[in-house]
């Protein structure tokens, strides 16, 4: 009788992980779309009708651009729904292939740092860092860009240019890349650079292979849009103004001290980011970037370990800085978030690499089980949905802060063979088993929870309202609403969110009672048309309307 090797025991563990990622997706992937999560499903789906982005946004816009940014996206959702027809399981089943795909190119990039013998517990631990936490979930059900085909592009990218590819094909997958949105593959310019550069290869020649990369690839995609824009009369400059509107809404200000308390402010957002992520990925991801970059010089693969944690690093920061997250959910930075879990999943296996020939090594699956399973336990109790429940517990977070910092810099600076090296690393391990159970707790939470869990999470009482508004709306009939719900009634729709920035509320909504709206539909407490955070439209909708049914946050206003 053959005994099961330790390879065949992480294998099974790996096809364990996706599976439950598998079911923690589907376990919610009927939900309706809430607010941003409708554009691209539905102008996708108009795409696999006509070959040609322009969708129903509302009786303002009945037949709106789509191209908020260049359409790979749009087109490759288009053949999902082409072949396998439209249905919030069918859309979100495609951001599903796209997470499973990014985390098998990370696992190809591992085999070019990690050995042989210890990529099966590389691989183990990166996956069930990177598919079992709550934020990787999430995503997986989100349809848009950043949380679907931009990312295993931008490991792609990487794991050509490791791989040594050409020229050529490099400016390809970078025309491509810009195909997908034109902001983060930039960032891809300053990281090549300074790789190509770290090769000690001459400036000059570093300088005219990025040229020929990047200038090559714009070039490519700016001739291969324009063309697809004439072809399909379609305005070439309305991408890239929509881009410039969005940076210059994101980073407005008056000044540089303006400009630094919003940046000051957005970051402040940040924080919902990493309890999103759970606070323990957070800090195992920390302690690589400065564990790689304290050896960066030792041998290329370390180098090129450190090159891909700062990228990813910056890129989170920049985006936190620069953008406030609508409907509270942060989705640019999944964009390299696969880095951030590959760069905790290497903490973990040099923790394991120190334990060796301890007796913690020995009983170190067992451990981590048992910690994985107390940890989901904690979590269910104290903290259901986040991995801020150090206040439940009465623990305090500067604590908790300062003791990590001291466990990350022992780790870092100890000798591998010393006691404080190996106790750390046996700590590392408690980081990691408590990090897996907590976020695979949190993953099941949300996927249960009857409420959306990406924008306006907590909201209740969408089903229930557009079963109501179904039930009494006549076929054709206009109502006023979020987009959301609007397309979910089956009729037609004013997107009333105009109607919150407008200078007379009043005047409007008057004008669309005697026009014959019947339906007003509002939040309150959770949602981006809360008319209790905008009193002057509440007033407004009171004046000409009453309340007529109340739905959980929406509230549902008939003309008096």
């Amino acid at each position: 009788m053959t005994s099961t090797s330790p390879k065949d025991i992480y294998k099974l563990l790996a096809i364990l992980i996706i599976a439950i990622f598998t079911f923690l997706v589907f376990a919610q992937a009927a939900k309706k779309f809430t607010l941003d999560e409708l554009d691209f499903p539905i102008v996708a789906k108009a795409t696999s009708e006509t070959g040609t982005p322009i969708y129903y946004r509302g009786e303002y816009r009945p037949e709106h651009l789509g191209l908020y940014h260049p359409p790979l996206y749009i087109y490759a959702l288009a053949a999902d729904i082409k072949i396998f027809g439209f249905s919030e399981n069918t859309v979100r089943a495609f951001g599903l292939a796209c997470v499973l795909l990014t985390a098998y190119l990370i696992l190809i990039l591992g085999r070019k740092f990690i050995p042989p013998e210890d990529f099966e517990t590389y691989g183990a631990a990166f996956l069930s860092l990177f598919l079992l936490n709550p934020y990787t979930v999430a995503n997986a059900t989100l349809p848009d860009i950043d949380s679907t085909i931009l990312p295993p592009l931008i490991t792609l990218f990487i794991l050509f240019l490791f791989n040594g590819k050409n020229t050529a094909t490099l400016t390809v997958v970078f025309a491509v890349l810009l195909w997908t949105k034109l902001t983060t593959p930039l960032a891809l310019i300053p990281f090549a650079f300074l790789y190509w550069l770290a090769l000690r290869e001459s400036f000059n020649r570093v300088l005219w292979r990025t040229v020929r990369v990047f200038g090559g690839g714009g070039a490519i995609f700016l001739l291969t849009y324009f063309i697809y824009c004439k072809s399909l009369d379609l305005p070439f400059a309305y991408t890239f103004g929509f881009l410039l509107h969005s940076f210059v809404k994101g980073s407005a200000s008056t000044g540089f001290f303006a400009l630094a308390t919003r940046v000051w402010e957005n970051l402040g957002y940040a924080k919902n980011l990493i309890l999103a992520i759970t606070s323990g990925l957070a800090f195992l991801f920390s302690t690589s970037l400065f564990l790689f970059s304290s050896q960066a010089s030792t041998f290329d693969g370390r180098r090129n370990i450190t090159f891909i944690l700062f990228f990813s690093a910056a890129v989170t920061i920049f985006y936190c800085s620069l953008i406030a997250p609508f409907g509270g959910f942060f989705k640019y930075p999944f964009a390299v978030f696969q880095f951030f879990c590959m760069g905790a999943a290497l903490v973990f296996l040099e923790s394991i690499k120190r334990l060796k020939g301890t007796r913690i090594q020995q009983v170190a699956p067992i451990l981590v089980l048992v910690i994985i399973l107390i940890s989901s336990l904690l979590q269910m109790h104290y903290g259901r949905d986040s991995s801020d429940f150090a206040t439940n517990i009465h623990v305090s977070k500067a604590v908790l802060i300062i003791i990590g910092a001291i466990i990350a810099i022992v780790f870092i600076l100890a000798p591998r063979s010393s006691f404080s090296g190996k106790s750390t690393a046996a700590m590392m391990l408690f980081v990691f088993a408590v990090t897996i159970g907590s976020g695979a707790t949190m993953a099941r939470y949300q996927a249960q929870a009857p409420f959306p869990t990406k924008y306006s999470y907590g909201q209740m009482g969408m089903d229930e309202t557009v079963a109501y508004l179904k039930a009494n709306l006549k076929k054709g009939e206009v109502i006023w609403s979020m987009k959301d719900i609007g397309f979910y009634s089956g009729n037609r729709y004013i997107e009333n969110y105009d109607t919150f920035f407008n200078p007379e509320p009043r005047e409007k909504i008057a004008h669309m009672v005697r026009s014959g709206v019947r339906f007003f539909v509002a939040t309150q407490g959770i949602g981006e048309d809360r008319i209790d955070a905008y009193p002057e439209v509440r007033v407004a909708l009171e004046s000409c309307c009453r309340l007529d049914k109340n739905f959980g946050n929406f509230y549902i206003y008939v003309p008096r």
